[in-house]
Parts: structure tokens; sequence; C-alpha cells
């Protein structure tokens, strides 16, 4: 087939900049579309890929020549932009967190169901290769089945700008807008989903880094195969500026263990049958790259009509719980997980 022709909303800023690299590096589909609010950045962004601009998604799904949707758009007009593409029959590959609540999640799902087209949350993780390296170690019975999961995501406050949404209370947090790559990696390496949650929060904040919502989670969730996982997300540790997250993975198993370290201390450990290897491949992958395994597989779902590595089933589950651990953190009881 003819490369397919990409708009992107909220094309202008943000992590939209990462997802035309990984397009650009792949030159496998044409971007035919910026949509962004801001007129300015959106013109400049749209000239550079020959692309026409847009301020509304409406005007840029009347384009024949469109036929998927990445949204990059901020998380509480996720719903508006997904189903808006998925009724005009453009595949969508949509940025993290799916959206704000699970109404509208069920809003995303019986306009996906209806239209028949291809949808994926953009969980990019999933393809780095350190999480690749883990799936396929678990998938060669090293460490038998998995039971335990800890996940430990450490830094300090992002530096939002002054105003942004997600400094404040109605954007519900960083739990939901960075907790569903936590969760989405650790249901990959176990192959399973959530079914209840538990979370305990704080907030502690020098005067010029604040947000309106707790920067210190830690969850417990359950799943579905009986695993049991813990998340640490905490933004205490460093302080600013922002120089980036440390990553911490322990994946334990019925015949052993295996450890993925981010950061200065970079490799992943498995103790299988009382010995001990230590993996120094090479983990780290350049800007340009990171995008690009999640993208060429949403790519490859859309040309040969097949379905994604991560089900939205999946995602509205995980959506589910790091909701409920937001839930959990306010009321102090552990949330369950509709089926």
């Amino acid at each position: 087939m003819d490369k397919p022709g990409i708009g992107i909303t909220g094309g202008a800023q943000g992590i939209s900049g990462q997802h035309l690299a990984a397009y650009r590096k792949l030159d496998r589909a044409r971007i035919v579309a910026i949509c962004d609010r801001n007129e300015e950045l959106g013109r400049k962004v749209a000239a550079e890929y020959g692309a026409k601009f847009f301020t509304e998604p409406e005007e840029m799904l009347a384009l024949p020549e469109l036929d998927i949707v990445d949204i990059c758009s901020p998380d509480f007009v996720h719903c508006e932009h997904a189903v808006k593409a998925a009724e005009a029959g453009k595949h969508v590959l949509c940025e993290k967190p799916l959206c704000m609540s699970l109404a509208e999640a069920e809003q995303i799902r019986a306009a996906v169901e209806k239209s028949g087209v291809v949808f994926m949350v953009a969980q990019v993780k999933r393809w780095f290769p350190s999480l690749r390296k883990m799936r396929d170690i678990v998938r060669s019975g090293a460490i038998g089945k998995p039971v335990f999961a800890r996940y430990q995501s450490t830094g300090c406050f992002f530096p939002y700008p002054e105003g942004s949404f997600n400094r404040k209370k109605e954007s519900m947090g960083q739990f939901l807008h960075n907790g569903p790559h936590y969760l989405d990696e650790v249901c990959a390496l176990m192959s399973a989903a959530p079914v209840s949650a538990y979370g305990v929060t704080a907030s502690h904040f020098t005067e010029t880094h604040r947000l309106e919502t707790p920067n210190f989670h830690l969850a417990s969730l359950g799943l579905d195969g009986g695993q049991i996982v813990e998340i640490e997300y905490n933004q205490l540790l460093v302080t600013p500026p922002w120089p980036g997250s440390f990553t911490r993975i322990l994946l334990a198993g019925d015949r052993g263990t295996m450890e993925f370290t981010d950061g200065d201390a970079r490799g992943l450990l498995l103790r299988s049958g009382g010995a001990v290897r230590n993996f120094t491949e090479p983990f780290r992958l350049r800007e340009e790259e990171k995008f690009c395994g999640e993208i060429a597989h949403f790519l490859d779902c859309v040309e040969h009509n097949t379905k994604p590595e991560i089900p939205l089933e999946l995602s509205i589950k995980v959506l589910a719980a790091c909701l409920g651990v937001i839930e959990s953190g306010e009321t102090g009881k552990a949330v369950e997980i509709a089926a």
C-alpha cells in the first residue's frame, strides 16, 4: 500500500516532536496534517513537514489523504479527539493516558468497535530494549512463572511551565499521566491485567516547584493471574533542576528473579538455577529512536489489519487501576477493578 497519511493533534509541541522524529526516521508514512491551538508554532511545524495546518480536528479529519490520527494533544482532550477520529474512520494512535475517566473510556471503546479502526495507546516503553529483553527472558522460562514485580521510578518534579494543565488538580495528577507507563510494562512482563488497586500518596514541594496534586505515590496492585505488583512513583528525591528519572524493575518468578537498573549503573541481572548472569547490552536508545518501535508496530497493524500488541481492553484496565490508586490515596480504601 502507499505510505499512509498521518495527522497529529497537539502536533506543535510536547511529545509530538518525538513522534515526528520517529516518523521521519522510519520513512514509512507521510505527515499530511498538523493540528494545534498554537497557530504560530503549528504553522512552523507544518511547513517543515510539507503538511497542512489546522486549529480544529474536525477540519483535519475531512482530509481525504488522512489515514491515521496520532493524538499528542493534552490528556483532557484525548477522548474527544479519539472518538471523532474513529467516527471519521481514521486509525488512531493515542498517547497515554487513554483518557481521563472510565466514562470517557467507554465512549472510545464504543466508537472504535463501531468503526472497526485500528486503535492503540502509545506505551512507548514497551518497545525499549530493556523491556523487550526482560520479556524474552520471561518467555524462555528462566525465572518460571512471574509472581511479584516492583517498579520504582524516582526523580523530582518535572518542570511544567506555570499555568500548565499538568500542575492543576483537574489533571488528577502525575500517576494518571505517567502511571500507565509503569503498569503497562508490568502487565506486558506478566501477561496479566489489574484487578485491584490500593494507593498511598504524599505531597512535599519546594516553594518554586509545586503541583496541586501529590508527587509521591506508592501503589499495591493485584493482577488477574494472582500476581502482586508494587509501584513507587517518587518525585521527592532529587533537587531541581529536573535531571530525568531513575528506574528500577524487579521481577520475581517461582524459579528465579531478574532486575533492571537504569541510570549510571545500567544493567540487567538474572538469577536463575543457582547461577547469576549480568547482561550488559546497549539498552540506551538515541532520542530519535525511542518512538520508532511503537510507531513501526502500529503502522504494521494498519498495513496488515492486525491487532496491536496492546489491546484497548488492557489499556482501559490500566486506566482503571491508575484511577483506583488515586482514589485509594484519597479514601484509604482499596478499589476493585471491574472485569
